[in-house]
C-alpha cells in the first residue's frame, strides 16, 4: 500500500488546521456575537471589534515575523502558535469585561499571523518546493468551505452549550488537533530553492502603485470580510429566525468553493463571474438590504 506524499500529507493537515483556526477566530462572532454582547452587556458592533483587533495585529506582527520563518522554517513557528492560538480561546471563553475580551483578541491575532493563512502557505512553499503552486490551490479551494461547514457546527454547539464552552471547546481542539498535525506533517528541514541566488539589493517598488494596490486589497477586504461577517444579522434583520439565517449564510462557503474549483481548473478569467453567479443564486434574500 503506497503511503501519501509528504506533500499531500501537509496539505490535507492544513486544510484542518485553517478550517479550525479561523473558524474558531475571526469568523465565531459571526454566529455567537449576539450571545457575547449579552452576556458581556455591550453593543453587537463592539463585539464586532473584536475580529478587527485580531487582523491589525495579525498584520503588525507578520512583518517582524517573516524573518523568523526564514530562519527557521514554518513548522516550529506554527506548532508555536497552535497553543497560543487556544490560550487565546480560553480568554475569550473566560471574558468578562471588556479589556479581558480585547485581550482575547490581541492574543489571537498573534497566534494568526503565527499559523493561519501566510504561514500555511509558506508550509506549503518549504514542503512542496517546485510543486506549491498546485498544492497551494488545493490548499485554497479547501479552505472555502471554511463557513459552510463552522458556522451550522458552531450554531448546534452554542444551542446546546452556550458560547463560552463552545469557544473553550474550539480551544482544545486548536491546543490538541493543529498542534498535533503542525508537529507532524510539516517539513523539518525546508526544501532548498533551485538556483536561488543571493540578493545582494532589494528590488526597487513604486511606491505610489504599492499603495494603492495596498488600499484596493484593504477596501476589498472590508466589504467582503465585513459583510460576511454580519450576514446573518442582516439576514436576521430581514426577518429570517437565527437557524435559517444561519443555514442560508453557510452557502457563501459553497459560493466561494465554487469560484475557487472554477479558478483550480484553469479557468482564471471566468472566476470571478462565477462567483457573483453563485452569490445571486444562493442569497437572493441579499436583495432586501440593498
Amino acid at each position: 500500500m503506497r503511503l501519501p506524499s509528504p506533500t499531500i500529507r501537509a496539505v490535507a493537515a492544513l486544510s484542518v488546521t485553517q478550517l479550525i483556526g479561523w473558524g474558531a477566530t475571526f469568523w465565531l462572532p459571526a454566529v455567537t456575537g449576539q450571545s457575547m454582547a449579552g452576556d458581556l452587556g455591550v453593543a453587537l458592533p463592539v463585539i464586532m471589534a473584536g475580529p478587527t483587533v485580531m487582523l491589525i495585529v495579525m498584520a503588525a506582527i507578520s512583518w517582524p515575523l517573516g524573518g523568523y520563518f526564514e530562519r527557521y522554517g514554518a513548522r516550529p513557528i506554527m506548532t508555536a502558535g497552535s497553543p497560543l492560538g487556544a490560550i487565546g480561546l480560553l480568554t475569550l471563553a473566560s471574558s468578562d469585561s471588556l479589556p479581558v475580551y480585547f485581550l482575547a483578541w490581541i492574543i489571537l491575532g498573534i497566534a494568526g499571523a503565527c499559523m493561519l493563512t501566510t504561514p500555511a502557505q509558506i508550509a506549503v512553499a518549504e514542503i512542496a518546493g517546485d510543486g506549491a503552486r498546485p498544492a497551494l490551490s488545493v490548499l485554497i479551494l479547501a479552505g472555502g468551505l471554511t463557513l459552510t461547514i463552522v458556522w451550522p457546527l458552531t450554531g448546534i454547539l452554542q444551542a446546546e452549550w452556550g458560547w463560552r464552552p463552545t469557544t473553550a471547546l474550539y480551544a482544545i481542539l486548536m491546543m490538541t488537533v493543529c498542534t498535533a498535525l503542525h508537529l507532524t506533517t510539516l517539513a523539518r528541514q525546508p526544501k532548498e530553492k533551485a538556483g536561488a541566488t543571493a540578493i545582494t539589493e532589494p528590488p526597487s517598488v513604486d511606491r505610489v502603485l504599492f499603495v494603492m494596490l495596498a488600499a484596493s486589497f484593504a477596501a476589498n477586504g472590508f466589504f467582503t470580510w465585513g459583510f460576511a461577517l454580519t450576514i446573518i444579522t442582516l439576514f436576521e434583520a430581514g426577518g429570517l429566525d437565527h437557524a435559517s439565517a444561519l443555514s442560508a449564510a453557510a452557502l457563501i462557503g459553497v459560493a466561494q468553493w465554487g469560484g475557487r474549483m472554477i479558478d483550480f481548473l484553469g479557468a482564471h478569467r471566468f472566476s470571478g463571474f462565477a462567483v457573483g453567479l453563485c452569490g445571486a443564486a444562493l442569497f437572493p434574500q441579499a436583495s432586501l438590504f440593498f
